[in-house]
């Protein structure tokens, strides 16, 4: 899948404002606010990211939280130009020659706004009944173009994960979770899909790309993803 990546840059003066995470802009160190989303405007949350000069050079970690924002302080010294590395989920990519430090004396704030489109597709429209991995039958239409995908590119493998919110017992979900993408693999079987190449793996609610604390977030755990492991 071919990765697009749009940014949006802009400057902002600071002055003494106590941020979240008690991060502050002084005249030594710039405040840098990060927001990564997806194409959806999703937020990516728990995304690991590292800011460098260059693939050698200085190294400066953070990780989004569950907004899908995070911020790092950058030393002034040198006033170097900075990408973003990024990696979600063993998916790592980067955005390149993002923003510089500013020349001018002061406090500064820099705030990056990155939207990047991972290579896990969300089967938004494959449904399940209520605590059950049996499809329904809603569900046809979205795996059925999954179908034609796989029959356009004969060597194709695919990853189906099952995912669920953070209700209930762990265990359970667990279960659940790799019965619905086995529910998945079986309907692509039937429809002469050849089961060598298709994986599943159920992650329960250990992969959330939202909180739990709200029913929409809830609903955008409880998922059906495809990875594409191999397309040759």
């Amino acid at each position: 899948m071919n990765k697009k990546i749009i940014f949006f840059f802009s400057l902002l003066f600071f002055s003494k404002v106590l941020l979240a995470q008690n991060l502050v802009a002084s005249k030594d160190s710039c405040l840098v606010e990060i927001a990564l989303t997806d194409f959806k405007d999703y937020p990516i949350i728990y995304c690991d990211l590292i800011c460098t000069t260059s693939p050698q050079g200085d190294k400066i970690r953070t990780k989004t939280d569950k907004f899908g924002k995070a911020k790092v302080l950058i030393p002034k010294k040198g006033r170097k130009s900075y990408v973003i590395n990024c990696d979600y989920r063993g998916d790592k990519f980067a955005f390149e020659k993002l923003f510089s430090i500013p020349k001018e004396d002061g406090a500064y704030t820099l705030s990056v706004n990155l939207r990047y489109q991972s290579k896990y597709m969300v089967l938004a429209e494959v449904q399940f009944k209520n605590d059950d991995a049996k499809l329904m039958e809603t569900s046809d239409k979205e795996l059925n173009r999954l179908i034609e995908m796989l029959n356009l590119k004969p060597t194709m493998e695919i990853e189906i994960s099952g995912h669920t919110d953070s209700l209930g017992k762990f265990d359970h979900n667990m279960q659940l979770s790799d019965k619905r993408a086995l529910s998945v693999k079986q309907y692509l079987i039937s429809k002469e899909v050849d089961g060598k190449r298709i994986y599943t793996k159920g992650y329960g609610p250990t992969i959330p790309v939202a909180p739990n604390d709200t029913e929409e977030g809830r609903q955008r755990n409880r998922r059906i993803e495809v990875k594409v492991v191999k397309d040759e």
